[in-house]
């Protein structure tokens, strides 16, 4: 496939503990950089807005420089 025709996912679940302190989130992200290649989906967990934000930002930038 053509890179111009690459095409990707990212998928983020998020909620709030019971007790958790106002703002605090967690999330889990589900993400690959190439919908169209088998076994390119990876998963991670974040512990904060601010973790959730850096996994968005790594997988925007790998899916941009490859």
């Amino acid at each position: 496939m053509d890179q111009a025709e690459r095409s990707a996912v990212l998928v983020i679940r998020l909620w709030r503990e019971a007790g958790a302190e106002a703002g605090a989130v967690r999330g889990r992200l589900t993400m690959t950089a190439d919908a169209d290649e088998a076994g390119s989906t990876e998963t991670a967990v974040a512990a904060s807005a601010d973790e959730i934000v850096g996994f968005v930002r790594n997988w925007l930038n790998e899916f941009e420089s490859t």
